[in-house]
């Protein structure tokens, strides 16, 4: 009973550690203030190329992708980090399906947990208008819910987005609500 009791403890702490491991984009954890985030990529040799209040853009090359575009957004008041979206160059359908395929299998190996968001969707909106609908995205999450969770999503010939493929990682850092009014208002 003794033996039975230690093998649950250890296999619940298992869990628990294993569930915490951390995002790593670039090999920068993302949970942390733009300001450090900003010196680890620039210790990497990458500088920002746009700059705006509560955002950053990079050039960067991302799973052996060059040319890639990285945005990060942050909250201005406490300098955290809130989302990280990396943006493939677009090419061809073709191209971004073979993106789209590499990354979802490395996504899955390294953070598990895949769940096709696309396919639940689609699957709604049948059941919803009971009609034939021409699927124009694909979506895939992997890690868990406030831990490590990112997006590998994939668009083609969709009316709301272009042609592509993005990668998207949360952080655990919440919405900036503040609101500042300028004087000439």
């Amino acid at each position: 009973m003794k033996k039975m009791f230690v093998l649950l403890l250890v296999s619940i702490l298992t869990d628990i550690c294993a569930a915490q491991a951390p995002l790593s984009v670039l090999g920068i954890n993302p949970n942390t203030t733009m300001k450090k985030f900003n010196l680890a990529l620039s210790k990497k040799g990458v500088k920002p190329t746009q700059t705006a209040e509560g955002f950053y853009e990079y050039k960067v090359k991302y799973a052996g992708y060059p040319n890639c575009s990285m945005e990060v957004k942050f909250n201005i008041g406490n300098d955290s980090v809130r989302s990280i979206t990396i943006e493939f160059p677009h090419e061809s359908i073709a191209k971004d399906r073979a993106i789209f395929g590499n990354l979802t299998k490395q996504f899955k190996e390294k953070y598990g947990n895949e769940h096709d968001l696309g396919e639940e969707l689609l699957k709604l909106r049948e059941e919803f208008e009971r009609r034939e609908i021409k699927r124009t995205r694909y979506e895939r999450s992997y890690g868990k819910h406030k831990i490590n969770m990112c997006y590998v999503k994939w668009y083609f010939n969709d009316d709301e987005y272009e042609d592509g493929v993005e990668v998207v990682y949360y952080t655990n850092a919440n919405g900036d609500n503040k609101v500042s009014v300028s004087s000439d208002i």
